[in-house]
């Protein structure tokens, strides 16, 4: 899930218009990664490590299924960071041109 989000650059070369609507998109990406991809990673993790705990669930976990498991969560958490992070840059950069706007007038 590799995603080229604008740069520092990029922001200072749009426009408010432009920015709002990278805000929109990045806050739309965030939703939908926690709510389909993040959220059932971790799900899946939990009911990977409660497995044996009920004799009648009883199965082989291996570290590695754990292992595996954990690093899909933190990738996914790491994707989440990135997106957040480029939503608090954007909306920094928002809120500082509306300030100048305002100072303007």
């Amino acid at each position: 899930m590799q995603k080229s989000f604008p740069t520092k650059n990029d922001l200072t070369q749009q426009t408010l218009r432009e920015k709002l609507s990278t805000a929109d998109l990045l806050v739309r990406e965030l939703v939908e990664h926690l709510e389909r991809g993040q959220i059932p990673k971790i799900h899946l993790l939990r009911r990977t490590t409660r497995q044996g705990v009920n004799p009648l669930e009883q199965g082989a976990i291996t570290d590695a299924s754990i292992r595996t498991s954990v690093e899909t969560v933190l990738n996914s958490g790491k994707f989440s960071r990135e997106v957040t992070d480029q939503l608090l840059r954007v909306l920094s950069s928002i809120e500082t041109d509306v300030k100048h706007q305002l100072e303007m007038d």
